[in-house]
């Protein structure tokens, strides 16, 4: 095994003991090995099992994924697939998917991944997005959330009080980072926010000290539309159990399709993540 896998193995037994607020002990007793083997596998001086990987793995809750890196770390193949749309999900995962964003119609419901790319969309969805897209041609393939609200070509110049919710979503993937270090698809992600023009540089610099606003609102761009009726409010809140995030989305005025939005005051509007596996 080369000498960089045999120290990084340590180091992410580690992080994840630590981000769980566990000791050596701890760990040891709930995994039902002694206390110096832990000791002895984060000093690098011993060299683990795949069959312990695992154990340890999942006594710390280690999402699937990063339980790929640490046996990767450790020497290892892969033990859980990482499917995608492309590859082809579980079919009882993709039918699941296909009815939801069926069941949505007429309103909005998009599909993202892990790092924010616009996966799939229902019509409801895709009629919204074209509605706040300056330049369709500088629109990248996949869409990316933070793409479209950073990029001035794209939805940037709908999005009230941009700073303030630009700067929150950079809070958010500084966040999503710190619980996801070995992700170099979201560390990509920040990286190409500051290439966009007027980004503060000083947003590299995590901080926590605001508090998350869930509501994002964006101007129609439709000037004849009245000031009182002219915004569109997507407030993004998880569900008791913390997994599936929804949002309101709450339009003034009914559309060109005749749909009477407006009946509703709080419409419930799904959106799904695509971030298998999970643990």
């Amino acid at each position: 095994m080369p000498r960089s896998e045999t120290r990084l193995f340590p180091a992410l037994l580690r992080h994840w003991r630590t981000l769980r607020g566990l000791s050596q002990l701890d760990l040891a007793l709930a995994a039902d090995v002694s206390s110096r083997h832990v000791s002895f596998l984060e000093t690098g001086r011993a060299q683990p099992s795949r069959e312990m990987v695992l154990r340890l793995g999942a006594t710390l809750s280690v999402p699937l994924r990063e339980q790929n890196d640490l046996l990767r770390a450790a020497g290892f193949p892969d033990a859980f697939a990482d499917p995608g749309l492309e590859g082809g999900l579980p079919p009882g995962v993709a039918r699941a998917i296909d009815r939801m964003l069926a069941q949505h119609e007429p309103f909005p419901m998009t599909v993202l991944d892990r790092h924010y790319q616009v996966l799939r969309t229902n019509e409801g969805g895709s009629r919204l997005l074209a509605r706040f897209i300056v330049d369709p041609g500088a629109l990248p393939t996949p869409p990316n959330v933070f793409a479209m609200l950073f990029d001035p070509r794209l939805v940037r110049r709908f999005v009230v009080e941009w700073e303030r919710v630009a700067r929150t979503m950079v809070a958010r993937l500084h966040r999503e980072m710190l619980a996801k270090p070995a992700d170099a698809g979201l560390a990509a992600l920040l990286r190409s926010l500051f290439e966009y023009p007027d980004v503060p540089e000083d947003w590299r610099q995590p901080d926590f000290s605001t508090p998350s606003d869930p509501t994002l609102t964006a101007r129609r761009p439709r000037a004849r539309i009245p000031h009182d009726a002219d915004g569109v409010q997507c407030a993004a809140e998880r569900d008791a159990r913390g997994t599936v995030p929804r949002e309101l989305f709450s339009p003034g005025r009914s559309d060109r399709e005749g749909v009477r939005t407006d009946r509703a005051r709080h419409l419930g509007v799904r959106r799904a993540l695509l971030d298998a596996p999970r643990a």
